[in-house]
């Protein structure tokens, strides 16, 4: 585990640079004991299911040209969480990133760090090698709503992996509420992966994606 504990930029520009560190630090290791992916998590996240491995999350074989998993949030791109392979290509996505500011100041960036992410991902060196995956696979969100509302998209379910706080009114008080949650492991949020849909929306997914490759290739 890696915990970013302090700025290295300014603002929400560390995480990148961060992520980048650890990516070129793992990339120098002998190929055998290299990490082959990270998962990012914001402080404004917490694990409720411990239960759900992460690896069920990841491309399958004949995707090996993916190489970042992101979900989308009400505004577009999300990188509150998100899957980056040790691979060559993201360290060019993150200097692209962290460089975004000096290089394309012409852009009005309402999100920093996200919205450059978010920009770099629509050109074309960047656009086939990532993919945005439905987001209650691993990052379902908290809102201001009553707590596992089945009729709001948005909102997490039991059994979910983690649940992500957006920026907004009360947050403090709904993280709490939740690690009071995840410490005293209540049996609601710790459902056994087979007990889960993920299993068949996983399976689907690739499934439905392989189809459409290949419909492409005819």
């Amino acid at each position: 585990m890696f915990l970013l504990r302090h700025s290295v930029l300014e603002n929400t520009w560390s995480k990148p640079a961060y992520i980048l560190a650890v990516m070129l630090e793992e990339m120098r290791k002998p190929e055998a004991h290299q990490l082959k992916w990270l998962f990012w998590v914001d402080a404004a996240a917490i694990v409720m299911n411990p239960k759900i491995s992460l690896d069920v999350f990841l491309p399958p074989a004949e995707f090996s040209h993916i190489h970042f998993l992101a979900t989308e949030g009400e505004h577009g791109l999300n990188t509150g969480v998100f899957f980056i392979k040790v691979h060559p290509w993201p360290i060019g996505l993150l200097s692209a990133i962290i460089a975004f500011p000096g290089y394309r100041s012409d852009v009005q960036l309402a999100e920093s760090d996200q919205s450059a992410m978010s920009e770099l991902l629509k050109e074309t060196y960047f656009q086939e090698n990532h993919l945005l995956i439905p987001r209650n696979w691993f990052n379902s969100y908290q809102i201001e709503h009553d707590d596992n509302d089945p009729n709001h998209p948005w909102q997490i379910n039991f059994g979910d992996l983690l649940v992500h706080f957006p920026k907004g009114q009360h947050q403090d008080e709904r993280i709490r509420k939740y690690i009071d949650h995840a410490e005293r492991h209540l049996p609601e949020c710790e459902v056994d992966f087979e007990n889960k849909t993920y299993l068949r929306e996983i399976q689907s997914f690739w499934a439905g994606l392989h189809v459409e490759i290949m419909s492409e290739k005819d």
